[in-house]
């Protein structure tokens, strides 16, 4: 059995090119190529249809990939967990999360860690954009809400408290909202303009036709703080502005559901020595912080 060739074919099928496939597995294209035609060609098949944009698994090569993907990731992370049994962890770390997460929570973490295990090197990718974890070489993505890809594993962390809140002056100028339905009649700011439901903790989801996407959380707060509108934004963020009076919240009586704190990675990193690294320095990082419960889930 070529198990190199059978890992190069999940790669390139998991990624979806053999560029990316070669960042995985830390070889460069030219070999991936060759050993992925040289499998082919001892199987006396072709697994993919081959073009000048893309690469895309035949009929076979699907039934294939079904029957040896698991295969290959359970001979991986065998192969980790003893690599990694007998030494500190090394190499490059990537991690992607959302601006207002890897500043608050994540770089604390990545410094303490960056001391501890000096074999290591991080790379924070921060953006509030979503991106493909398995097609842009991530190790380990961070986000809120449920995850919704069922590809990846996912480890609660913890929760994170949302609150609405408008400047004074925004409020001024229309009747103050007293239920969830008088929202309608306020411009709202929102971080992404595909995030656009506010979830209520009594299971009321509120569609915002929002006037401004802002791009990140800093910037939608930013936004809120001219009296552009009303917004959502982690209670640890809002607090020293609502208590100096620049911001006031609304529909205090109802709140916004918590949200969870996921992170995710792939199944080959389930059970190794850097996720439970990640995770041990994650919930160290953020227990020590408001914004969270106080008993993160496990």
């Amino acid at each position: 059995m070529n198990m190199n060739g059978m890992a190069v074919f999940v790669a390139v099928a998991e990624t979806g090119s053999m560029t990316a496939a070669g960042k995985r597995l830390n070889l460069p294209k030219a070999t991936i190529s060759r050993r992925l035609r040289a499998y082919e060609d001892a199987l006396h098949t072709t697994l993919f249809r081959r073009s000048t944009r893309a690469l895309s698994l035949t009929d076979t090569g699907q039934r294939h990939f079904q029957r040896v993907s698991g295969l290959v990731h359970d001979a991986e992370e065998a192969l980790t967990e003893i690599r990694e049994d007998q030494a500190l962890p090394t190499g490059l770390i990537r991690i992607s999360t959302s601006v207002m997460f890897g500043e608050n929570f994540l770089a604390p973490a990545i410094w303490s860690l960056t001391k501890s295990y000096p074999g290591l090197r991080f790379d924070l990718v921060l953006g509030d954009e979503l991106v493909d974890i398995v097609k842009e070489g991530v190790d380990f993505a961070i986000r809120l809400g449920e995850p919704e890809d069922s590809e990846l594993i996912g480890r609660t962390l913890g929760s994170a408290s949302q609150t609405l809140v408008a400047t004074p002056e925004c409020l001024q100028k229309r009747t103050l909202p007293k239920t969830v339905a008088d929202l309608d009649g306020f411009p709202t700011i929102v971080a992404a303009a595909r995030r656009n439901h506010w979830h209520f903790a009594d299971g009321t989801v509120y569609r915002c036709s929002w006037r401004i996407a802002a791009g990140s959380i800093n910037a939608s707060l930013g936004a809120c703080l001219q009296g552009l509108g009303i917004c959502s934004v982690p209670e640890r963020m809002a607090r020293p502005y609502i208590d100096n009076g620049e911001l006031v919240r609304v529909l205090e009586h109802y709140p916004l559901r918590e949200v969870p704190i996921v992170l995710l990675y792939p199944r080959i990193r389930h059970q190794s020595a850097i996720t439970r690294i990640l995770l041990e320095a994650l919930r160290g990082s953020m227990t020590q912080s408001l914004s969270v419960s106080e008993h993160p889930q496990q």
